[in-house]
């Protein structure tokens, strides 16, 4: 399913699995047996996260069609029924860890989970019921989640680190913002209703622009082409005058505002996408037809590095740069021989270990908090709010 030899082959190994009548065989034969024997269940899952996710990212590429609510509902049973088992375990930390099988389990079910919210308005039409885009936010249970945290840190003596609570509420204001800037580019980007975004990231973005300065955008993927945005750089009035000058998602939360479109491109532009070193840094390499016409037509005209038709990206979240990037090669072709190259660039490790002069073992980018603490806190008076790679030897 993954790695399939043929485009032909993968897509009717995806249609079978779909099949109802096999999905329910699938899990009958896995419930035979204990589901942390040989990873059974956290198997399972991982291949429906991944049948799942194709049309979350992908769309209804060649003739792959949606998924049936039936086959969700029957994989959002099966979850829950060792959700719940895992709960009580999850209660039980102070007096014994989970082992290995089981952190395995809980990690594929949360995985799965995601994605099967995520998959859940693609069922039905936007055209035809506007409010489905809040099926995946569910305003109405938001209570309910911040009670059992707090019933978690007061009654059960559980530890919630802050930089998670804030890291969740961070992605769920970005995840709210994404309907509203759907339904915008509905209207002024040329979305069409049977597309969707599939990716929307904050990113820090190098541009030839006041002196190779790095800009705050928004890198949209749909369905149907990409998109780069710019948020509004006005700061609401009830924002803390403590947060930093960058843009929030949470800015958004009351009045969503519309941003600005830096630039649109068809993912046939692409000619090579770039993996660099680490887990947040990407770069693409456009045809050289799409690095003309970005450099004298669109708002963004600024955006190619170093005079060449590349363009780098840092990603704020460390887990979604794979998965855009392989997004972008399979949207960039109906197949392997005309689609965009996916390769890994080795330029920025040779660079650090040049300037390090020691075995690199990681490296990661990082940035002030909108609180503006921690090692890049207030000196002077002054914030900085510059992203800088930390690099572990």
């Amino acid at each position: 399913v993954v790695a399939p030899p043929t485009e032909e082959i993968g897509r009717d190994t995806l249609k079978e699995i779909r099949r109802t009548a096999n999905l329910m065989q699938l899990i009958a034969i896995v419930e035979q047996v204990p589901c942390l024997s040989c990873h059974v269940a956290a198997k399972l899952l991982r291949l429906m996260n991944y049948v799942i996710r194709y049309v979350v990212h992908y769309g209804t590429v060649g003739d792959v069609s949606k998924p049936k609510l039936q086959n969700l509902k029957l994989l959002s049973d099966y979850t829950t029924r060792y959700a719940e088992s895992m709960v009580h375990l999850l209660k039980l930390t102070k007096d014994r860890v989970l082992d290995p099988s089981e952190q395995i389990l809980g990690l594929e079910m949360c995985r799965f989970m995601s994605t099967l919210v995520s998959a859940a308005p693609l069922l039905f039409s936007v055209a035809d019921n506007p409010e489905v885009k809040k099926v995946g936010c569910c305003p109405k249970r938001s209570y309910d989640v911040l009670e059992a945290f707090n019933a978690a840190e007061v009654f059960e003596a559980q530890t919630v680190r802050p930089c998670y609570m804030t890291e969740l509420l961070h992605d769920m204001s970005l995840d709210k913002y994404v309907a509203h800037v759907e339904d915008f580019l509905r209207k002024h980007g040329g979305l069409t209703h049977e597309h969707h975004i599939s990716h929307f990231e904050m990113v820090d973005m190098l541009t030839l622009r006041n002196n190779n300065n790095i800009i705050q955008a928004i890198f949209c993927a749909t369905t149907q082409r990409m998109y780069m945005l710019a948020p509004s750089e006005e700061r609401p009035a009830y924002t803390s005058s403590e947060a930093l000058g960058r843009w929030e998602p949470s800015w958004e939360n009351r009045h969503p505002r519309n941003p600005t479109i830096l630039w649109q491109r068809e993912y046939k532009d692409v000619a090579r996408v770039y993996r660099c070193y680490g887990t947040q840094l990407m770069a693409l390499e456009w045809r050289p037809e799409a690095a003309i016409e970005m450099g004298t037509r669109s708002k963004g005209s600024a955006d190619l590095v170093g005079g060449s038709n590349a363009t780098l990206y840092s990603f704020h979240r460390i887990a979604v740069r794979d998965h855009v990037a392989e997004t972008i090669e399979k949207l960039s072709g109906l197949s392997e021989t005309n689609r965009a190259h996916l390769v890994n660039d080795p330029s920025i490790r040779q660079e650090l270990d040049v300037a390090s002069g020691a075995q690199v073992l990681a490296a990661t980018v990082a940035m002030a908090s909108s609180a503006g603490g921690g090692v890049f806190g207030r000196q002077k008076g002054l914030i900085d709010t510059t992203p800088h790679l930390f690099v572990l030897t």
